[in-house]
């Protein structure tokens, strides 16, 4: 098995952007709702106002993004 491209390289670049593009694609909604939580809290907002959301949609990307670099 032929050894993973150094980071800073072109191929590197080019795995963590389509792993990116996996990661929104997949986690479409937890943006959506974390978008809307903060969009609904502007008036008002602090730190801590989406944690929940915010979370979320960081584990999902996250999920998403190692999943694609795994390939």
């Amino acid at each position: 098995m032929a050894a993973p491209p150094a980071r800073g390289t072109e191929p590197f670049k080019k795995r963590v952007r389509a792993a990116y593009r996996a990661g929104l694609a997949e986690c479409g909604p937890g943006l959506a709702a974390y978008g809307a939580c903060l969009r609904t809290a502007l008036g008002g907002l602090h730190q801590g106002a989406c944690e929940a959301e915010f979370r979320a949609m960081k584990e999902c990307m996250r999920g998403a993004m190692q999943k694609s670099l795994r390939g």
